[in-house]
């Protein structure tokens, strides 16, 4: 059996920073919004890998900058298996990775998740999602996010998930700058810094509950932007108030930075012009589901 799976990227709509826990993790809370650029997961059975090392082999069309046992869609497998207590015939798993890497979009966060959902139809596991948030949480604090999807509050160490209302529509443009850094660089980073949040989580929620996208476009934060400065970034952003964008902002821990637009015509605009400036230009719209079955 083969099973393909639409693993989509994400935004972030407001990124509020909590404080350092005892256990090293950090306390956030964040509004994420799921878009409309996917990376596309194939899974299947592979009787003929078994080598006595891993039963998982993984081939994707991209160096993604790690090793086999490093990727999160590895880890998923495996915790996948531990988890059912079945044990691994071979899978093969091939990522057509179209999320750029090491952006603050989630992308591995997402492709783990859409391999969770593609082994669970696989071997007929009927686990629930909030089985698959719980074995997702083991793998990625974002991984749980992207089996609900769509627009949701997340919160504690970002594993804490709660559906809310859709954002209205309309039409997204990420661009992700020529540099890279690591989310756990961004947090030792926050370490080193005393850093008020930049908005409230609660007011950004009560907007979208209003579905007023000017408003939202408008409020949009993240505690990130504090720490990581960069040229890049910077470029990004001066170029988006050239243009009808309501409002931008960096996701996650960057570079990448997004704009919103009223709707897709005008993003499109936008991206047409920008990309004669950035290679990594996207455009996308709000995406109301997580990683599926397609």
């Amino acid at each position: 059996m083969k099973i393909a799976a639409k693993a989509p990227a994400k935004v972030n709509l407001a990124i509020s920073i909590k404080g350092k826990r005892y256990d090293n993790y950090h306390e956030v809370d964040m509004v994420m919004q799921a878009v409309s650029l996917f990376d596309i997961i194939t899974v299947e059975r592979n009787f003929s890998i078994n080598n006595g090392y891993c039963n998982t082999e993984i081939i994707c069309n991209r160096n993604i900058g790690c090793s086999t046992k490093q990727n999160t869609v590895f880890k998923a497998s495996e915790k996948f298996f531990k988890y059912t207590n079945i044990k691994n015939p071979g899978i093969l798993i091939k990522i057509q990775k179209n999320i750029p890497t090491f952006a603050g979009l989630a992308g591995g966060s997402s492709d783990a998740a859409a391999v969770l959902i593609c082994l669970n139809k696989i071997f007929d596991t009927k686990l629930s999602d909030s089985e698959m948030i719980d074995i997702g949480a083991g793998i990625g604090a974002d991984v749980p996010f992207f089996i609900v999807g769509g627009t949701c509050h997340a919160y504690g160490i970002g594993t804490e998930i709660e559906k809310i209302k859709n954002i209205p529509d309309c039409g997204i443009v990420i661009v992700k700058p020529e540099y890279n850094i690591s989310t756990k660089k961004a947090y030792d980073m926050y370490n080193d810094l005393n850093i008020q949040t930049s908005g409230s989580v609660e007011n950004m929620i009560s907007l979208i509950g209003e579905s007023n996208l000017f408003k939202i476009s408008r409020y949009l934060f993240n505690d990130f932007e504090q720490i990581i400065k960069n040229s890049g970034i910077e470029k990004v952003k001066n170029e988006f108030l050239k243009t009808n964008a309501m409002g931008f902002s960096m996701s996650g821990s960057g570079p990448s930075v997004y704009a919103i637009f009223e709707n897709f015509f005008e993003a499109q605009k936008c991206a047409k012009n920008i990309s004669k400036i950035f290679k990594n230009v996207y455009v996308c719209i709000p995406f109301h589901q997580g990683a599926h079955i397609f």
